[in-house]
């Protein structure tokens, strides 16, 4: 149904809300944008929302798939989760990929607070990265420093502050340098006085 007084399609929808209002009459709702360049390699983006009740469940997805995988494989997905009940209910993003010959798995997770889990799903910390059965590590790198700068928590519990570049690290308090490691390993304190 065209509303031209208001300039709204609606499919599924009579009276549609939006400029483009779907409702497929059932539990989920889904639009597929498509395009081929060639028919073994078609790219798809699927969006649906889920009707649904219970305290924690899917309520919709972005998912990219490819005709050319059988039954428009999801190869990455976005999802909104809800946990609670409607008035009350608190919303997260999974963030899913899917890796060669590999299945699709959530990879990184932003919850309601806020918290952002990568590797986990539940995060407790406003940032968590788990490396699972091996170890986890944040690089930092820059223009013209590949290598980086390392914080690692390896399996047994140990932890690295490790510097992959040919430099110094330095350390401070109050704004101001207090210890330095150069790059062959020598130890610099700044003196009190």
């Amino acid at each position: 149904h065209f509303d031209s007084s208001e300039t709204r399609l609606g499919i599924g929808n009579p009276t549609p809300d939006y400029t483009l209002d779907l409702n497929s009459g059932g539990s989920t709702t889904t639009a597929r944008v498509s395009g081929v360049t060639n028919a073994a390699s078609q790219a798809i983006l699927r969006m649906t929302g889920y009707s649904v009740a219970g305290t924690q469940a899917d309520i919709g997805a972005i998912n990219f798939t490819n005709a050319a995988d059988s039954g428009d494989a999801i190869v990455s997905s976005i999802t909104a989760q809800k946990e609670g009940t409607q008035a009350t209910a608190a919303g997260e993003l999974q963030f899913k990929t899917k890796p060669y010959n590999g299945s699709l798995a959530t990879r990184m997770t932003i919850q309601g607070d806020g918290k952002v889990g990568i590797g986990t799903t539940s995060p407790n910390h406003q940032l968590q990265v788990e490396g699972g059965s091996a170890e986890s590590i944040v690089n930092l790198t820059t223009t013209g420093y590949a290598n980086g700068l390392d914080f690692i928590l390896g399996t047994d519990g140990h932890a690295a502050f490790w510097l992959r570049e040919n430099s110094y690290i330095h350390f401070g308090t109050n704004g101001t340098e207090r210890m330095r490691i150069d790059s062959s390993g020598q130890v610099y304190f700044k003196s009190s006085s």
